[in-house]
């Protein structure tokens, strides 16, 4: 199986749309400013997320 990802951190639509491919969009809350407490959870809820999807592809998580 051959799976690639990619990964953007864009604003209001400013990425680039390629025609064929998959997007997600994870409304993710902004990181500046946050302390580390704060950060946490977020950055717990993108594995949790990133997990998913890679079980839904059917990738082999360790």
């Amino acid at each position: 199986m051959n799976v690639n990802i990619d990964s953007n951190r864009c604003q209001q639509g400013a990425c680039p749309v390629y025609p064929g491919k998959r997007y997600l969009d994870w409304e993710l809350v902004d990181l500046a400013g946050k302390t580390v407490e704060e950060i946490r959870p977020i950055r717990d809820e993108i594995e949790r997320r990133a997990r998913a999807l890679l079980m839904e592809l059917e990738v082999p998580v360790s």
